[in-house]
Parts: structure tokens; C-alpha cells; sequence
């Protein structure tokens, strides 16, 4: 069947379309709307592309047609059998993409997997009409959105996936704080994915991740969510995980029966990396503070060898400093055994920290030996000395 007038008014989410007549008379019409172009393709061989406006098919207007059609001989008006494609260069900007199942992302926080879904929304406009025709849309009969946006799937959530893995470990944040970075992550994924779109005569517009969210109900989440509310519960209260461990230990040790849990009942032990003082009025009633360093140029007064109750001293025990403590807290230390030779100390009047074992002040607290010494006047037993007379 012939046709003398050719134009195509595209439907929302169509890219491409092709006439379904393929005899083509000579002198027949084709209108391109704005926004259009149009191609003759016949055997393999792409003409065109015709712009917008009305075009007279025959050898006057195009004289490139004679041989692109092989005519028999000059001036024949016999019709000939070629394909008309019409590509839609209008933008397009409600192609939405998404994870159709979660993916598996490592939190950088807390180094765990953790199942992460997002969607959004982006938009096209063919930019190389040709390109688009050869690569893409080849012998189909039309070519929709859709089409495209399954085409483009896997290299989206490639990219996608890469991008957000990325992120995480440069920024340091967990995937349930990444909300608010949206908008810096969709700049970066328009940025990879237009050469990728552009091999295929294809311009990517307004790319945007809309939501990255976790199903409320996996197991790794919660997990995820409950360390996040706990780490900002010590926050507020300024401890730390270390602190609030050793702070347990304290009270598991307190409720249990014998010695040691009777002294730290008494307040006799030390807790939050000896953060606590010594016995008060038989309860705990002193949390130590971190070292203030001394003020620059002060000069430290000769140490007295002999540690008295009013003598305040600083420790570095579980990776941070404690202080000041008094004699008495330090004694506890000791009998609990979290203070022990090696642990370094500081006091006024020391030029640097020292082990305390090498604190003459505070050696004594470490003495192997549990006897007491001798009693003053006390008769000790001698073994007699051999006579001569044997």
C-alpha cells in the first residue's frame, strides 16, 4: 500500500516510531513536527535526518534519493520501498527507576551488611537521533520510555550501587544518616551515568534519588538503628562504651557475695576507668573527670615522697585520663588489681607521667609480700649456734 502524506504525532512515553506502510510513492509528503526528526532507512542504509517542516520526497528536493534508492534509470517515478522513523527529541522527565529488591550495603559505621532500597526519578531527550536509531531502537517497530529505562536498568543500578558504597567509607556515615546527603549523591550519579547514556545518542536530564530507605523489619537494621539511639543516649550523657562497661562490671561486682564484692558495695572500687573516688560515708562519692592540662610555664614543686589523703592524682587507664583521684581511690585501684604497676600517673609537683610502681609515693601500694614486718620487741626464734664440744 502506498502513502503520499507521512507525520506522526507521538503519545506521552514514545521515543520512536516507525510508518507502517513501506512503499513509498515518489513525491509523497513528510510532515516533521517541532521537536521531531525523521529518517528513510532501506536495506540496512540510514538517509536523513529530515528536520522539521513538510519534505517532498523525489531526486529534485534530495538528489542524494537516486542513489541512496537505486533508481533503474534517471527520472523513473516508479514507487520504492524504504522504512520512515520519526524520533521524539522532546524531554522527558518522568522515567522512574528503583532497587526492585534491597541491596546488600556494608554501613561504614558500624561495619555491618545492611539491606538498602532507593528510587527516584530522571528524565531524556534524545540528543543524536541517528546514534539512537542504530544502537538502540535497530528493527523494532517503535520504542517507548520504557523500553529505554529497562535497557538502562542494569547499568543504573551499577552505578548506583558503586556510587553509595563509596560514600559511605569517604563520609564515614551510617546508611541511616545518608537522608539528608540525597542531593550531593544525585549531582555525582548524573555526572557517571551521562557518558554512559550518551554512547546511545541519549541525554540524560535531572537525575534524582528521591528516597534511600531499609525495611523497617530485617533484623541488621534494627541492630543498626538501636546502636545509633544507644551511642547518642551516651552522647547526651557524655560517657563513653568503655565507661558505662566498666561502670557494669561495678555493679555485677557489688551484687555479689565475698570480699571483693563487699569493698565495692562499700564504695571501695573503682568504676568508668577509675573514674570513681574512694569510699565516703560507706557510698561512691566522687566520678573523675578528664586531666585539664597545667597552665604553660608553671613550675612543679618538689614531690612529696610521702602520699597524703589531700594528694590528687591522674591516671591513664583504658585509653583515656582520669583524675583526680585521692589516695584512697588509688589504694582501691590497686586491691582491685585495674591499677597496677605499669599504669601511668601524674601528680603536682611530677615533671612527666610515671609507671606507678616507680613512684616512690605510691610503690609501697605494690609490695608482693602480704606478711607484715616484724613486730617492734617482738622475740624471734634463733637457731643455736653448735658447740665445740659438738
Amino acid at each position: 500500500m502506498l502513502f503520499d502524506v507521512s507525520k506522526w504525532d507521538a503519545r506521552p512515553g514514545e521515543l520512536a516510531w516507525k510508518h507502517p506502510n513501506t512503499e513509498i510513492s515518489w513525491g509523497a509528503q513528510l510532515i516533521v513536527n517541532e521537536s521531531q526528526e525523521a529518517f528513510l532507512v532501506r536495506e540496512g542504509k540510514v538517509e536523513g535526518p529530515f528536520a522539521a517542516g513538510r519534505h517532498t520526497l523525489d531526486t529534485m528536493n534530495y538528489p542524494i534519493l537516486e542513489k541512496f534508492i537505486e533508481l533503474p534509470f534517471k527520472g523513473d517515478q516508479t514507487p520504492f520501498s524504504a522504512e520512515v522513523w520519526y524520533i521524539n527529541k522532546q524531554v522527558v522527565l518522568d522515567a522512574p527507576w528503583g532497587t526492585p529488591s534491597p541491596i546488600q550495603i556494608m554501613d561504614a559505621k558500624l561495619g555491618i551488611m545492611v539491606p538498602v532500597q532507593a528510587r527516584g526519578q530522571f528524565g531524556v531527550q534524545i540528543s543524536d537521533a541517528r546514534s539512537f536509531l542504530i544502537k538502540l531502537v535497530a528493527t523494532m517497530n517503535s520504542y517507548s520510555l520504557e523500553h529505554l529505562r529497562s535497557a538502562m536498568r542494569g547499568m543504573l543500578l551499577s552505578h548506583f550501587n558503586t556510587l553509595l558504597a563509596e560514600y559511605l567509607v569517604q563520609r564515614g556515615v551510617s546508611v541511616l544518616e545518608i537522608a539528608a546527603d540525597t542531593q550531593s549523591l544525585s549531582t555525582q550519579m548524573q555526572e557517571r551515568l551521562a557518558p554512559d547514556f550518551g554512547n546511545y545518542g541519549v541525554g540524560l536530564v535531572d537525575f534524582r534519588i528521591i528516597s534511600i530507605t531499609v525495611p523497617e523489619d530485617d533484623p541488621a537494621v534494627a541492630r543498626v538503628k538501636k546502636a545509633l539511639a544507644h551511642k547518642a543516649e551516651l552522647d547526651l550523657l557524655g560517657t563513653n562504651y568503655v565507661q558505662e562497661r566498666s561502670l557494669d562490671v561495678l555493679e555485677a561486682a557489688a551484687d555479689n557475695e565475698g570480699g571483693a564484692g563487699q569493698m565495692l558495695g562499700a564504695g571501695l572500687g573503682l568504676g568508668a576507668g577509675l573514674g570513681v573516688g574512694g569510699a565516703m560515708g560507706g557510698a561512691m562519692s566522687q566520678v573523675g573527670s578528664q586531666l585539664q592540662p597545667t597552665a604553660s610555664g608553671d613550675q612543679p614543686p618538689p614531690l612529696n615522697p610521702f602520699a597524703t589523703a589531700s594528694t590528687r592524682w591522674h591516671i591513664h587507664l583504658d585509653g583515656s585520663e582520669q583524675g583526680p583521684l585521692d589516695l584512697q581511690a588509688i589504694k582501691d585501684g590497686v586491691a582491685s588489681q585495674r591499677l597496677t604497676r605499669e599504669t601511668p600517673v601524674w601528680t603536682k609537683g611530677m615533671a612527666q607521667w610515671a609507671a606507678a610502681g616507680s613512684v616512690e609515693a605510691l610503690s609501697g601500694l605494690f609490695t608482693d609480700d602480704e606478711r607484715p614486718p616484724p613486730f617492734p620487741g617482738a622475740v624471734t626464734e634463733t637457731t643455736p649456734e653448735p658447740s665445740e664440744d659438738g
